[in-house]
């Protein structure tokens, strides 16, 4: 249709589709008021209709607008996450004295102090 006219049977030779469905299709769109419709004795010509194809265009135009400005907080989000993220592996892959070792740093059990080095802690003795 973007060519121009075409009849009915036209436009159902182009598909491969039943009548009946292309009939369908079409009374879709002519009660969306996408395509205009005259008859030519038993014939029904379809052709696009500008005003209803506008409406359609302002319409998808706004969805547009809708969904960039969803995406681009969902990116400013995940932006965010991720610089956390990276700064948590950072972090720990830095070892107690903030050198970065190149793995994660792990404690080892028996340093419960968190300084990084492998002494026993010692109980202090207890004074009665």
């Amino acid at each position: 249709l973007a060519a121009g006219a075409l009849r009915a049977g036209e436009i159902a030779s182009r598909f491969d589709v039943s009548a009946p469905a292309i009939s369908q299709h079409l009374k879709v769109l002519r009660d969306a008021n996408l395509v205009r419709v005259e008859r030519d004795r038993q014939r029904r010509i379809y052709e696009l209709n500008p005003e209803g194809l506008a409406e359609l265009v302002d319409w998808v135009e706004r969805l547009r607008g809708f969904w960039r400005r969803r995406h681009d907080r969902l990116d400013s989000a995940i932006q965010g996450v991720e610089g956390r993220r990276g700064k948590a592996v950072a972090n720990a892959s830095k070892g107690p004295a903030g050198q970065d070792s190149g793995k994660p740093y792990r404690r080892d059990r028996r340093d419960a102090g968190g300084t990084g080095s492998k002494t026993r802690n010692v109980r202090r003795p207890r004074h009665e």
